[in-house]
């Protein structure tokens, strides 16, 4: 048999957000925890739940937005954030959503993968976007070095059989102008039998976050006693973070948000089945089976309660 090599950083992803060049000067140390998922898919969650393991607690250095910095995003220097990673003398929560083919591997750091159903996802982005200022919106449009943003549509429909079908880059064909999404979970999928990736999917922590928090607690070797867990579970609700937005929404030190609390307003779960037509849910259909191997399809829709996945038990 041969073996396979270990993932290598070969591509430089560039969006109207981020761009993941800003990883060339970024030196991992070993016991990192890089949190890489695609837009929308749980990435606050799953870096709140490694914070809450890593101190045990629910009190952190500093809030999430500049304890795990997106490494990627446009809007703040790369100088300030990597300062700010270099600072930090404890394990480290690192964010970003740049495929595992852009980023930096090395077999001592801690890669978590977050997954969400496509629609869902498609759908919070756009009440994302309805809750950044205009101002913010306007800072990563010059730093794009764009004129101004593309014409998108506003009929749902049109917008996700655009996000379906045209690409970021050229070796994508999905993803626009977001970032790609489903070669995101492509990139991390074909190395999942490795030690160090890990897969967690949002439907599973709303379904049972405390037996997701425990997954993730054996993975990365964090001691976790019943008591504890209760506790840590407790401050890693949706609801607690929606009460806690100014410590738990990331961005916040770049005063991205109308509202903080918005970040957190709903899960969008199952809602597309009443947005989309038929028509479009038919070439979304066709789409993710091109573009998915069938058990990563069927993981992304309903995560392990399908059967498959990575870390499936």
């Amino acid at each position: 048999m041969t073996r396979q090599r270990p993932p290598r950083r070969h591509r430089i992803y560039r969006s109207l957000v981020d761009d993941s060049s800003r990883w060339d000067d970024f030196c991992l140390r070993p016991g990192d925890i890089v949190v890489s998922t695609a837009y929308k898919c749980g990435s606050t969650w799953t870096q709140s739940l490694c914070a809450l393991l890593v101190f045990q607690s629910e009190t952190w250095p500093a809030p999430l937005a500049t304890l795990s910095s997106w490494v990627d995003r446009r809007g703040e220097s790369v100088q300030t954030m990597l300062a700010r990673y270099e600072a930090q003398d404890h394990r480290r929560l690192i964010k970003t959503h740049t495929p595992l083919d852009g980023l930096p591997y090395d077999e001592h750091v801690s890669y978590v993968v977050c997954g969400r159903d496509p629609r869902d996802a498609f759908l919070s982005m756009l009440d994302h976007g309805q809750n950044l200022k205009e101002e913010a919106l306007q800072t990563l449009v010059r730093e794009a070095g764009l004129d101004g943003l593309p014409p998108l549509p506003r009929d749902p429909d049109e917008f996700f059989a655009l996000w379906l079908t045209r690409g970021t880059e050229e070796w994508t064909c999905e993803g626009f102008p977001f970032g790609p999404f489903f070669h995101q979970f492509n990139s991390f999928w074909a190395y999942r039998h490795l030690h160090n990736v890990f897969f967690l999917h949002y439907a599973d922590m709303l379904n049972d976050l405390r037996a997701e928090m425990q997954r993730l607690a054996h993975f990365l070797q964090v001691p976790l006693d019943e008591t504890t867990c209760a506790r840590l579970v407790d401050a890693a609700s949706i609801e607690h973070f929606r009460h806690n937005a100014s410590q738990y929404a990331p961005d916040t030190h770049l005063d991205n948000w109308k509202r903080d609390r918005d970040f957190f307003r709903k899960a969008r779960c199952g809602e597309w089945k009443e947005v989309f037509s038929a028509e479009i849910l038919s070439l979304y259909e066709r789409v993710s089976g091109e573009l998915l191997a069938p058990e990563l399809k069927e993981w992304l829709e309903h995560g392990r309660q399908s059967g498959h996945g990575a870390n499936a038990t």
